[in-house]
């Protein structure tokens, strides 16, 4: 089966994403990381995002990302 593109918005309101914005706040860009599972059973990330964003937006988005969601370490006494 060929995959196509689609608009996520449909799909995003299913799986419940939401983000935490103000009335007054503006979204400007958005770089999605999408998991699939497809009818073979095989799992696969693809990636999308906003028109016009360019390579350097979408990098800083994800480090940023990865940043925010690392744990900090754990602080270990030497023990």
């Amino acid at each position: 089966m060929m995959s196509e593109k689609r608009p996520l918005g449909d799909i995003c309101d299913k799986l419940g994403v939401t983000a935490r914005l103000a009335d007054d706040d503006l979204v400007t860009d958005v770089y999605a990381i999408v998991k699939v599972l497809e009818p073979n059973g095989e799992t696969r990330l693809t990636f999308c995002w906003s028109d016009g964003i360019s390579w350097v937006e979408r990098l800083g988005m994800v480090t940023v990302a990865q940043a925010i969601e690392t744990p900090p370490p754990r602080h270990s006494d030497g023990a």
